[in-house]
């Protein structure tokens, strides 16, 4: 157990992992991971603007009100029709990418957190527990170290890639294309990793897993 210089953050971290078996290992990926997800989230608007080539100066911008998922959405669509193929693959590879380790973030942010006696820890949101009907659809994942390990990859990779394909549009020469090329390999290794940490858990109920 590390050293605490506030009691009360020790007693809570104690009861977390007492309750919930969230380590304070785990609880450090969930904050690296939460962290790199906000990054990924507000930069990509500036990509959406570079692949569209949006001028937000003086007026609201189209991503202004759209939540993550819309503008991953929104950028994979507008990076399918580029006439650059490099950005084509970038685009859409992060927006499938950002999909599911956004979704897996959101379900630990704000999801129910499940200890181990069923399965834990794990968190779910969205659940229909009483029956209710939901607007969203319910989310379960699962939170160990190796899954949290992929998460971070795949969003530090996101990170790194929206950076570079947002450089690459919107100031010309200041990324060569061989830079920015040379992420899609790491992409194209964080789509499987990505899809199976945010489908762990279908995939472990599933009989072929």
């Amino acid at each position: 157990m590390p050293e605490f210089t506030n009691l009360s953050n020790a007693s809570a971290i104690v009861k977390l992992e007492a309750f919930f078996g969230m380590s304070p290992e785990l609880l450090q990926r969930v904050g690296a991971l939460v962290l790199l997800c906000g990054m990924v989230e507000n930069q990509i608007e500036h990509a959406i603007w570079a692949v569209t080539e949006e001028e937000p100066a003086g007026n609201r911008p189209s991503t202004d009100r759209q939540q993550i998922s819309e503008r991953l959405a929104t950028l994979g669509e507008k990076s399918a029709v580029h006439p650059d193929v490099m950005v084509q693959k970038a685009g859409q590879l992060v927006a499938a990418i950002g999909k599911d380790i956004t979704e897996y973030r959101n379900a630990i942010a704000h999801g129910w957190i499940m200890g181990p006696e069923v399965g834990g820890p794990s968190f779910v949101s969205n659940p229909t527990w009483f029956g209710e009907l939901r607007r969203r659809k319910t989310v379960s994942v699962v939170t160990t170290d190796t899954l949290l390990d992929m998460a971070i990859e795949c969003a530090e990779t996101l990170w790194m890639t929206i950076a570079r394909l947002t450089a690459y549009l919107a100031r010309p020469g200041a990324v060569p294309p061989e830079m920015l090329g040379s992420m899609l390999d790491p992409l194209d290794r964080c789509r499987h990793k990505a899809a199976e940490v945010r489908h762990c858990v279908a995939m472990m109920n599933s009989e072929k897993y």
